[in-house]
């Protein structure tokens, strides 16, 4: 329980960060969460944004969430606003801690320039792909990357960028809200969800959660995380 209080006391605030707004739902399948995510301010002009998914749960994977953390908000301005150079320093530290090497984990982040309205991002073979909805259109974000292992030690990875305009929103989300399943065994994907981000202007999330939670057969086999951030 202590280490769970502290886990999600590292989860940051909803609300505003500069002219983002900030939301999300984060429900542990266990006491101890493998998924983690930060919104947090670079600098005056740029945020920074990403989602973790940690292999397996407990006490092992929770720890590596909080090394994600650390390692981030700790990392040179200069790294930071480079997404493939910031991936590229976490995978080289985390090689260093020697784990085994059945410990892995997806990483997806990006930083956003409210001056420009650029977000430049970088995939760790983080799946499924944060989705955009533009007013019109449902863009996926898809891109590739391996994971952050030490089986990958020393890969290289790639940016990407896209702008983004006033009313814009972003949902990141880890597999455990794509996949859960209902009572024939089928995922719950995408499709609701973007329907929900057309259709709806506030409240996405609850709308999110009350599907997911509708659809959800069983138990809850995995840690469901979705952060949505809007443009104003």
């Amino acid at each position: 329980i202590q280490a769970s209080k502290i886990q999600q006391s590292l989860l940051p605030e909803k609300g505003f960060l500069s002219n983002l707004e900030i939301d999300y739902m984060y429900k542990p399948s266990d006491m101890l969460s493998g998924d983690m995510f930060d919104a947090f301010k670079i600098n005056n002009d740029n945020i920074g944004v990403y989602v973790a998914d940690v292999v397996g749960h407990g006490f092992a994977s929770s720890m590596v969430t909080m090394f994600i953390r650390l390692l981030i908000r700790n990392l040179s301005v200069a790294k930071l606003l480079k997404p493939s150079k910031t991936i590229g320093e976490v995978n080289k530290r985390f090689a260093i801690l020697n784990l085994d090497i059945e410990i892995y984990f997806t990483f997806f982040y990006g930083v956003y320039n409210r001056k420009t309205g650029k977000f430049i991002f970088s995939n760790a073979g983080h799946f499924p792909s944060p989705l955009l909805y533009d007013g019109e259109n449902l863009v996926n974000l898809e891109t590739t990357g391996f994971p952050i292992s030490r089986f990958f030690a020393g890969v290289e990875y790639e940016d990407y960028y896209i702008n983004l305009d006033c009313s814009d929103k972003i949902l990141f989300m880890t597999d455990g809200v794509t996949e859960t399943e209902n009572r024939k065994k089928e995922p719950f994907g995408t499709e609701r969800i973007g329907k929900i981000l057309k259709e709806k202007s506030v409240d996405e999330l609850e709308l999110i959660n009350k599907e997911l939670m509708d659809f959800l057969y069983a138990e809850q086999k995995d840690d469901i995380t979705a952060l949505l951030i809007k443009v104003w």
